[in-house]
């Protein structure tokens, strides 16, 4: 039974990502950017957290990348760093916001943290 709720709610996260295959930049940019005013807040954070985190787990790394775009973090980083970088890069790189949000958020952190040669 708890498989079954676990599986019900799993499914119910990720669904509108299936729906249309992937995020988009602007998408990310405006789950990550929200304000403590926000009523919503915490349920956006914990998203933009999550999504990031995951994103990084994968590909992180000098053997690891995405379409050949690798990024090294540096020790200590926090959770708090990979956000700011990537809303950074998002606001600056308004162009592409159609983009998949997963080679957006790498693209950020490798032009932050690229892997030394």
């Amino acid at each position: 039974m708890k498989q079954l709720i676990f599986v019900t709610l799993f499914v119910g996260l990720v669904s509108p990502v299936l729906a249309d295959g992937f995020i988009s930049g602007n998408e990310l940019r405006i789950t990550c950017q929200t304000n403590l005013a926000d009523y919503v807040y915490d349920q956006k954070h914990m998203r933009c957290m999550s999504y990031l985190a995951g994103i990084s787990d994968a590909v992180g790394g000098p053997d690891k990348g995405m379409n050949g775009i690798k990024f090294c973090f540096p020790d200590m980083t926090n959770q708090g760093q990979l956000i700011e970088i990537v809303n950074n890069w998002l606001n600056d790189n308004p162009q592409n916001g159609d983009s998949n949000a997963a080679i957006l958020v790498v693209k950020a952190l490798s032009d932050e943290w690229p892997c030394p040669k």
